[in-house]
């Protein structure tokens, strides 16, 4: 049976566009006259980036992303959107250096996992690292191969 991910993936004509869109958004919320604003309370600017966040993982769809594990491709549950880097590790550094704002969201990425595999998915490590000692194998979409992590 031929489903979304069996087929190659392809990129959004219009998400580099969309993307950029975003990081302005994520830019002005960390302006230098909102972050002194006391008024502002950082639980509602870290909201709001994690709500960009979102936005860029999901920006070919919610269920369109270009990785997915081995037990979504191969149909053994229902898929869940997860972040490579999670979204809190993803805040903290934009808020640590708001400069590298665009450099940090350029580099989310969403990869689809089912509910047993992201249960396996450790929220206090990085980026693929999670996946590897999980043991959860990642197919690239666009390249048609599963992704070799470095030993």
């Amino acid at each position: 049976m031929d489903t979304i991910y069996s087929k190659k993936w392809e990129q959004d004509p219009l998400s580099e566009e969309r993307k950029k869109g975003i990081i302005l958004l994520a830019k002005a919320i960390l302006s230098n006259k909102i972050l002194s604003d006391k008024k502002i309370h950082s639980k509602y600017i870290k909201e709001l980036l994690s709500i960009l966040i979102w936005k860029i993982t999901e920006i070919h769809g919610k269920h369109n992303t270009r990785y997915i594990s081995f037990g979504v491709k191969n149909n053994k549950g229902k898929p869940i959107h997860e972040h490579v880097i999670p979204r809190k590790i993803l805040i903290e550094q934009i808020l640590k250096s708001p400069k590298q704002t665009e450099e940090i969201l350029n580099s989310t990425i969403g990869c689809l996992v089912t509910k047993e595999e992201h249960a396996l998915l450790d929220n206090n490590g990085n980026g693929w690292e999670r996946y590897k000692i999980a043991k959860i194998k990642v197919y690239d979409r666009l390249n048609g191969n599963y992704l070799k992590f470095s030993k």
